[in-house]
């Protein structure tokens, strides 16, 4: 063996130290699956981000869908609850304070507003909206800034809100009304609110329907009573607009029961009826309260004259001012209510009453 360097290197034996065939260095252990999983785990992150995204986008969608059907429904069919139903509570606050209306007399005046509308088109009203675009925003965000104009002046903190800009048409039997708009469903106090339906009363209690809009509430259901018990000869209907009291008092001046005062008022209504409109037909009634006065205190001692006796002497009295149409013949007016021990009764309704038993015990002497 030769001598030297390797003198003392020991004989190769491949059973104790196995070489790799010359030009394949050791292999190592794949890592694919490590190297996939740090790549997909970025990718996984944002389509979970996008999802969630995509979520509130479509939640927020759907919130403004709802929110803009309930608003168009609710003109449509001039229900005022229904657009009152839309703003947060905290907004009538807003109204009390800056127009001194009542939640009641704004819904009063927007109901009267609605079906004024409704007539211009003919009634049977449907509406059909083409959304042009979309906008939405949370917190402090610009998007926002539109919303915080009014929302600041009602005292109203929104803290999410979606923009739907369109163009909506209203179509009725006789006509049609269309217009671009951009509708905002917002989120104030944690309820989804429509801050058109705001905007709308806004407008309305500053306009001359607020002028009306107390008397509406107050005494609107009492003014389409009586004029529809005239109409419909419906005494019985008239009763319920006088005190029960009153019928002592027909019994004690004219002697006759509240039956017979019904049955001679019914008489004289459909005569009054027949002489206008012939012996056909009832006809198409409208009636719009438009304001109302206090009665001075002279006037009301006229009023109460001779009712003390009876115990339905008047503490206060209002002529309630009002359009009524029948048929196509429209003559302004007034009812004069009266207040007996704090429940108001229309007082035109007893003077009716006295009128026909009056008549009756004259043609009968």
């Amino acid at each position: 063996m030769p001598q030297g360097q390797g003198a003392n290197v020991p004989p190769y034996d491949p059973t104790v130290n196995p070489v790799p065939p010359v030009g394949q260095p050791p292999k190592k252990k794949k890592k694919t699956g490590l190297i996939v999983a740090l790549i997909l785990i970025p990718i996984l992150l944002i389509l979970i981000v996008v999802g969630v995204i995509v979520g509130i986008g479509v939640n927020l969608g759907t919130k403004a869908a709802k929110n803009n059907a309930a608003y168009w429904n609710a003109h449509i069919n001039c229900d005022g609850e229904a657009l009152a139903e839309l703003c947060p509570d905290s907004f009538w606050d807003y109204i009390s304070d800056t127009y001194d209306l009542s939640e009641e007399d704004a819904v009063a005046a927007m109901n009267q507003y609605m079906q004024d509308y409704s007539d211009t088109l003919g009634g049977d009203l449907s509406y059909k909206m083409e959304q042009n675009g979309v906008t939405a925003g949370m917190g402090s965000s610009a998007q926002l800034d539109p919303v915080r104009e009014d929302t600041d002046k009602f005292g109203l903190k929104v803290s999410t809100g979606v923009c739907i800009d369109a163009t909506c048409t209203v179509t009725g039997a006789d006509d049609s009304d269309s217009d671009d708009y951009s509708l905002w469903t917002v989120k104030i106090d944690g309820k989804w609110c429509s801050l058109s339906a705001m905007d709308d009363f806004d407008q309305l209690c500053g306009s001359d329907y607020a002028a009306s809009a107390k008397y509406i509430a107050e005494f609107g259901d009492m003014v389409q009573t009586y004029w529809n018990a005239v109409v419909n000869a419906d005494a019985a209907t008239m009763s319920t607009l006088v005190p029960e009291s009153w019928w002592e008092l027909i019994d004690a001046e004219y002697g006759v029961s509240q039956s017979d005062a019904e049955s001679y008022l019914t008489s004289m209504l459909e005569e009054m009826v027949s002489g206008s409109f012939g012996e056909d037909g009832t006809p198409e009634l409208s009636v719009d309260v438009t304001g109302g006065t206090d009665v001075a205190d002279e006037e009301l001692s006229e009023l109460n004259d001779g009712l003390e006796t009876y115990g339905i002497a008047g503490d206060a009295a209002v002529d309630v001012s009002m359009t009524v149409k029948m048929n196509d013949e429209s003559n302004d007016t007034y009812l004069t209510m009266t207040q007996i021990d704090g429940q108001w009764y229309v007082y035109d309704a007893m003077y009716s009453y006295a009128t026909a038993c009056y008549n009756a015990s004259q043609s009968v002497g």
